[in-house]
């Protein structure tokens, strides 16, 4: 346990370091500084190449290396630092391209692919995912096993027990790459228990030997009833009727002509005799396992019996297990589980050199094999990879450290541990939640080993959770991590003291309680009691709210604009399970509570990819009609099979396959997205052919874009985005240099089998980004927050015996993973597993930010694991260190639970009546009903309606875009355009038609186009408008989150001295946009945070033949979406406004209306204005009134305005009647009133 405080600004950094970071106190803002002060320091700095940082996932490096940028770039700009330290941190910035974080996966794919001869590597290296080559190579050696390579009934026997022949290749790819044994683990059986096995088979299959002399001593004889029954009572046991005695004398006498393993093995668990024997004979086998020898009472015939008994017990026992499972006695076979670890033993002796000869030779790792790889060049005497390493990094930061195992630690000790280097090692082994992984706290606790106590450090602040909250979580896990059930030595628990400002407060009913216990039944009476809590936050009359701790005005009240409802994105539900997850989900959706799913899962394992599949497969071989038949009935068209096969006989396929070769000349040339939409838009000539046939409804379906058909259906809306998901990867991955299809096929089945999900882009989108319920388990749950967090689980009682799944254990700091699944383990796998139930639960507790729920089941029938956490956290004092015990749920007998549950119930709510930090509430037994439907908007507190958001990025084959519908028409009118601009970038790009500037008044006068208009709406989307309020530039200019946003932004679009000449004028532009007074808005910097939302992505369906009248000019749109963004969207005096920003300067002679009409920017505003009507009239259920209800649109030409005049502001509201005419023409003219 680290009992000195780690400084981030102040602790020296040298040597090896260990830094204990509880939840919330800030792990990554004490690297991030870490890095900038070895940097920084006067005393042998460092060069940014000159660090390595290593963190768990690529998103956690993504940010890692954001954060660690910002601050290099801060500390630069800081003139009270001297300038040779500033120089550093600019060299820094300069040589960032350079910098080493990654993930561990990331860091050794890189050494390898660097340093290849050094670490003994290919020169040629592919990741391939998915496990492919070691599947090949175990087809291949299972189909070439003879008599020869391996005993039959090894073979045989591996066979039984995985169930088929796909199974046991699954099994054996998992020995392969080392899934099935943990780093630093040791296996059991070892070598002693396999050689003891096979000493005991040649045994048995002798006549002569121990095993059969044992059988005919216990079986020959014909014991008499007595003889049995006085082994029996002196055991203790139950009393045997004489028919249960008569049974077991048939069932030996049964036994004695069975002669082998098998047959012997056979006779002894099952019932040879056909006598009904039940477990008779094990429980006599059980009694005598119970006895000495000498029992008193024991003489003459059932002392004989007694020892035959003991011999064959001695011979058998540790093959066949004879234990008591509550009342029922069971003999447990364990020869199948051996030999299934002897063929392993074979797979990896005999199979696992052959694969890693051929993955030397072509270069093909797997995610397994690149740590292993690593670790082996470094362990090697005398590596010059790890002179090469040592040379190239002089310090390692290693974050989350609990996660990493034993051989990873021992990687990072040999390189990083000598003199000259630093090695920081930062986790927090109470957040080891990874277990079933096949990682623990071996590594961590041996690094805690050999790092001397002065080095280690520990975080003290938490700066998630509010005060009262950290309180209680400090109260009840110090008990919970100062003693180990399993005798261990414990984490230990240091206290952490709240660090977060003061915010908003939650206003509910005992809403200052940290922690609300819900008393329930049973599992699913406490799930009703969280979903009707859930339901009663959200109540839009008596829920949940948010007060801000605003100044009370004259009324003596405070601003109630300043507050708002609780959302449901506020709320997190935390399960353990997935069918927990899949329970909660369709319960809050059944009470049309919005919910969305967390859970990771790739794009291309969706359902859609099938139909992908076929277009592509048709793509590559278009004469081939079977292939399009298959894309006709699959899920892009669903075509009748009667119909299919009238358009074949009519020859109307044959159309498909003359298109087909030029769809696939686009495709192969990098321009699938082009590909895929002219093979939508012929598509509609299905249509008429339908029609022609006779087929008319079919004929009035398909005239219908394909987008429209399937987000008409259930579930339509999941496989348009998924599809939309899919079009742009695989243009993206053309774009990289990957256009041929099958190339394609095989990349996306490769990233479906990829367990690694950590490309972002790969997952599954989420269907919105309205406010909905988080439902998550609570291994995902690590590393988020939410402000209010429900938790469900811990409802199951004592572990059932496994014989399939490993027993693991800690036994002094190693992990031992027993595949036999044996009893004399089995209490201690128990153990092990309540140690990391009880960090997951204090992952679990730590993710909230105000409050939290947490279940107690009130059933005195059984305990369950939630019973056990509040037993110790509330009611029991610590064990003594080396003390086993087992929780009250593995242990407590059932007739013993009625008593232990009320008197834990008695301690909880004394518990909660003498302190302020805990509160029970019954679950209730009402049925929870359905939010009602919202209420016209009342003025007062604003509370924004979810806008429609679909992710940006390349346009969309089977969709219009505003961009393609400007396009056009500036291709009708002779507009000179660039190709594939969104329309932002074309707007932008009018800019290029500045007057002459005076660039030496105007640093700015220079910069146009759609880089400097991505940057100026990437400060207006980002920066603090609450800042430029005061009258004091000072305030705006000199605030540093300002500089350093303002700075970070710049850097990305321009060189590092772009900004250093233009900083002022950048900054001034923007805050006098915010703080010139728009009529009927007033300035932008005195709005309220909760009164606008910035960056709207919205889109708006068009019906096939949409034909506009914009200025006189029609415009026809043939079908789809149109998208685009709403740059401010705000709501003021109870009207809805969209803001939008252009960096157009006023030629001489025009106006700002002459600029609204050439750019088009009445029809984008009128598009914006009634794509806003359609999501309100959607989430309120009512049509809009267009005159009460809507303000107008409001565009700021940033480069004219003046705060003392209106100069540069146009404001206008369309008409209602005009604003009708083209809702009508898009078919949303009933969200308009």
């Amino acid at each position: 346990m680290s009992g000195r405080v780690y400084d981030p600004e102040n602790t020296p950094i040298a040597g090896t370091m260990l830094i204990e970071a509880s939840a919330g106190t800030g792990k990554t803002y004490a690297l991030e500084r870490m890095v900038a002060r070895l940097i920084g320091r006067e005393n042998q700095p460092l060069s940014i190449d000159n660090i390595l940082v290593v963190t768990f996932t690529n998103s956690a490096a993504r940010e890692m290396k954001e954060r660690i940028r910002l601050i290099l770039t801060r500390r630069s700009r800081e003139t009270w630092r001297s300038s040779s330290e500033r120089e550093r941190y600019r060299k820094a910035l300069t040589d960032f391209g350079r910098a080493s974080i990654l993930t561990i996966h990331s860091f050794c794919l890189m050494v390898l692919g660097t340093w290849p001869f050094e670490a003994s590597a290919p020169f040629r290296q592919e990741m391939i995912p998915g496990n492919k080559l070691e599947t090949e190579e175990a087809h291949t050696w299972l189909a070439s096993l003879d008599a020869s390579a391996i005993a039959p009934e090894i073979l045989e026997s591996a066979y039984r027990q995985a169930g088929s022949s796909t199974k046991l290749i699954s099994e054996i790819v998992r020995e392969l790459i080392g899934d099935g044994r943990p780093p630093g683990s040791v296996l059991l059986p070892d070598s002693e228990d396999i050689e003891a096995f096979n000493s005991f088979v040649s045994d048995s299959n002798n006549p002569e030997g121990r095993l059969s002399a044992a059988a005919d001593s216990l079986f020959t004889p014909a014991w008499s009833s007595a003889a049995l029954k006085a082994v029996f009572k002196a055991a203790g046991g139950a009393n045997k009727t004489a028919a249960s005695l008569n049974k077991i004398c048939a069932h030996m006498a049964a036994c004695r002509a069975l002669k082998g393993i098998p047959a012997l093995t056979d006779g002894i668990l099952g019932d040879p005799a056909e006598a009904g024997i039940k477990s008779h004979f094990h429980e006599l086998l059980h009694a005598a396992a119970g006895l000495n020898t000498d029992a008193g009472s024991l003489d003459g015939e059932s002392s004989a019996l007694l020892q035959a008994l003991k011999d064959f017990l001695t011979i058998i026992a540790p093959y066949i297990e004879i234990r008591k499972e509550g009342r029922e006695v069971k003999a447990v076979n364990l020869l199948d589980r051996y030999m299934r670890c002897i063929f392993y033993g074979l797979v990896r002796q005999k199979l696992k050199p052959r694969v890693d000869r051929r993955k030397d030779e072509t270069g093909i790792w797997g995610y397994a094999d690149l740590i292993q790889r690593v670790s082996q060049a470094v362990e090697r005497p005398d590596s010059p990879l790890t002179r090469l390493l040592r040379t190239r990094y002089r310090a390692a930061l290693i974050d989350e450290f609990q996660d990493t195992d034993p051989l990873q630690w021992q990687m990072f000790h040999s390189l990083f541990s000598g003199p000259g280097h630093i090695l920081a090692l930062i986790g927090d082994p109470k957040q080891c939640i990874y277990g079933f992984r096949g990682t623990g706290l071996q590594g961590y606790q041996a690094a805690k080993s050999l790092i001397p106590a002065e080095k280690q450090y520990r975080l003290e602040t938490n700066f998630r959770s509010r005060a009262s909250l950290a309180a209680v979580i400090n109260r009840l896990f110090s008990p919970v991590f100062r003693t180990r059930c399993d005798g261990g030595r414990p984490i230990g628990f240091f206290p952490v003291e709240s660090g977060r400002p003061a915010g908003d407060r939650f206003c509910y009913p005992h809403a200052e309680i940290p922690i609300t216990i819900i008393k329930a039944a049973s599992e699913s009476e406490y799930a009703d009691g969280i979903v009707r809590e859930i339901r009663a936050l959200l109540d839009p009359e008596t829920g949940g709210q948010w007060i801000s701790d605003s100044p009370i005005g004259e009324t003596g009240t405070r601003d109630p604009s300043l507050s708002r409802r609780v959302l449901a994105s506020d709320i997190a539900v935390l399960v353990r399970t997935v069918r927990q997850e899949e329970d909660f989900i369709s319960r809050l959706t059944a009470l049309e509570i919005p919910t969305l799913c967390y859970r990771s899962r790739s794009v291309f394992t969706q359902p859609i990819c099938e139909a992908v599949y076929g277009l592509l497969r048709a793509l590559d071989a278009p004469r081939n009609q079977a292939l399009w038949r298959s894309v006709l009935l699959d899920e892009f068209f669903r075509l009748p099979p009667d119909l299919l096969l009238r358009l074949e006989q009519s020859g109307c396929l044959d159309h498909f396959s003359e298109k087909g070769m030029e769809w696939k000349r686009l495709f192969v040339s990098g321009k699938s997205f082009l590909a895929f939409e002219s093979f939508f838009g012929y598509s509609i000539k299905l249509a008429s052919w339908a029609e022609e046939t006779g087929y008319a409804g079919s004929a009035d379906h398909l005239r219908h874009p394909w987008t429209r058909r399937v987000i008409s259906r259930s579930g339509g809306e999941r496989l348009w985005q998924d599809w939309r998901q899919i079009s742009e990867l695989i243009q993206k991955k053309q774009s990289e240099g990957l256009r041929d299809i099958p190339g394609i096929i095989a990349w996306m089945r490769r990233c479906a089998q990829d367990q690694n999900l950590e490309k972002s882009e790969f997952l599954v989108r989420l269907e919105t980004e309205s406010p909905a319920v988080r439902v998550l388990t609570m291994h995902a749950s690590k590393g988020l927050e939410f402000p209010l967090v429900f938790l469900h689980g811990g409802f199951t009682g004592k572990t059932k015996h496994s014989s399939r799944d490993s027993y693991r254990f800690d036994d002094r700091g190693t992990l031992v993973t027993d595949r036999l699944c044996r009893e004399r383990y089995f209490n201690r796998h128990r153990a092990n597993n309540w140690e990391e139930d009880k960090r997951l639960w204090y992952v679990a507790f730590t993710r909230a930010v105000y409050k939290l729920w947490a279940p107690f089941l009130s059933d005195e029938k059984r305990v369950v694991q939630m019973d056990s956490f509040w037993d110790i956290a509330i009611s029991r004092t610590a064990d003594p260190p080396d003390q086993f015990r087992l929780p009250p749920h593995e242990s407590m007998d059932r007739k013993n639970a009625g008593g232990f549950k009320q008197q834990l119930c008695s301690k909880l709510d004394e518990f909660a009546e003498n302190s302020d930090l805990m509160h029970l509430i019954d679950s209730g037994t009402s049925q929870p009903t359905p939010l009602p439907k919202p209420k016209p908007a009342r003025q007062g507190p604003l509370c924004l309606a979810p806008l429609p958001s679909c992710p940006a990025g390349m346009r969309d084959p089977a969709t219009e875009s505003y961009t393609s519908l400007l396009l056009s028409l500036r291709r009708d009118s002779g507009y000179p355009v660039e190709q594939d601009k969104d329309v932002d970038h074309i707007i932008a790009s009018s800019d290029d038609f500045l007057p002459e500037a005076d660039n030496d008044t105007n640093p700015l006068g220079q910069d146009g186009g759609a880089i400097f208009g991505q940057l100026i709406h990437a400060c207006l989307e980002q920066c603090d408008f609450s800042l430029a309020a005061s009258d004091d530039k000072r305030i705006w200019f000199s605030h540093q989150d300002t500089e350093d946003l303002f700075n970070s932004l710049a850097n990305r679009f321009y060189p590092p001295n772009w900004y250093e000449s233009r900083s002022a004028a950048l900054k001034t532009m923007v805050r006098r946009a915010l703080r010139v007074s728009i009529p009927s808005l007033g300035r932008l910097c005195d709005l309220q945070p909760r009164q606008f939302r910035r960056e709207i992505e919205f889109q708006v369906y068009l019906p096939q033949g949409t034909s506009l009248d914009v200025d006189s000019t029609e415009i026809r749109i043939d079908s789809g979406f149109l998208k685009g963004f709403i740059d401010l969207l705000l709501r003021k005096d109870g009207r809805w406004w969209v803001v939008d920003w252009k960096t157009n300067l006023l030629p001489s002679g025009r106006s700002y209306e002459d600029i609204m009409k050439e750019n088009l920017y009445r029809l984008q505003y009128e598009l914006y204005l009634i794509g806003l009507c359609r999501t309100l009239s959607g989430n309120l259920g009512r049509p809009i009134d267009w005159e009460k209800e809507i303000g107008g649109a409001a565009y700021l030409f940033l480069r004219g305005l003046d705060e003392q005049s209106e100069d540069g502001i146009w404001t206008s509201k369309p008409t209602r009647r005009h604003i009708l005419g083209i809702a009508k023409a898009m078919g949303c003219f009933e969200a308009i009133k």
